[in-house]
């Protein structure tokens, strides 16, 4: 994709450029370490590659690991996730399309909402996501692209910053060996829900 620098950008290239911060987003994971920092790099679409290597602080690329892998860019809930609902926190893998469970609506009232669908993504290996712990104990774990009420991806988090109220006070790639992740959609105006007491987004809303 090329671009020209300009100070200001039509909706159309604000899109191109939306979409390849999100590739280099979640296509590259980056853990830092005593030398440097260690990679996991998804390339192709569909059938591709994960490769694994290391950047030293000379910027000495090396590469200690390739192999494919079906690419695909799960953002939903990891399973054991639970769910606010009028008859108590439920798994978000049990849930199915007429349950009720407890969302907002756009006065941020707390409302039943009825959920209208549901949906399982398979996820490609290995698979890492990303879990965010409170300073009031709270912690969800999500795949990186799972958005929040405010519209942040989970990944976007970083110590300090708010969520839900309460400040974030760890953030961490974990790996992650179920087969699938799930979402599901209420009837709410919001599309919002309660994962693990903590309020996100569901990404099926429209």
């Amino acid at each position: 994709m090329k671009i020209a620098d300009k100070t200001d950008y039509p909706d159309s290239e604000k899109l191109l450029i939306y979409k390849e911060n999100k590739k280099l987003t979640y296509g590259v994971q980056m853990t830092a370490g005593d030398n440097g920092y260690r990679f996991d790099l998804r390339t192709g679409n569909g059938q591709g590659q994960n490769i694994i290597g290391s950047i030293n602080f000379s910027g000495t690329i090396t590469e200690t690991k390739r192999e494919a892998i079906v690419n695909s860019c799960p953002i939903c809930l990891t399973a054991g996730t639970l769910i606010d609902t009028p008859a108590g926190q439920i798994p978000v893998e049990r849930l199915v399309k007429g349950m009720t469970v407890w969302s907002l609506d756009r006065s941020g009232k707390r409302i039943a909402s009825m959920i209208t669908k549901t949906a399982a993504t398979p996820v490609p290996l290995p698979f890492r996501a990303v879990r965010i712990e409170l300073n009031d104990g709270r912690s969800v774990t999500a795949s990186p692209g799972h958005p929040t009420a405010e519209g942040r991806a989970i990944v976007d988090y970083q110590v300090g910053d708010l969520l839900d109220g309460a400040q974030v006070v760890k953030t961490e790639f974990i790996n992650y060996e179920s087969a699938m992740t799930f979402d599901f959609l209420p009837d709410s105006t919001t599309g919002l829900y309660w994962a693990d007491k903590i309020i996100l987004e569901s990404t099926l809303k429209p």
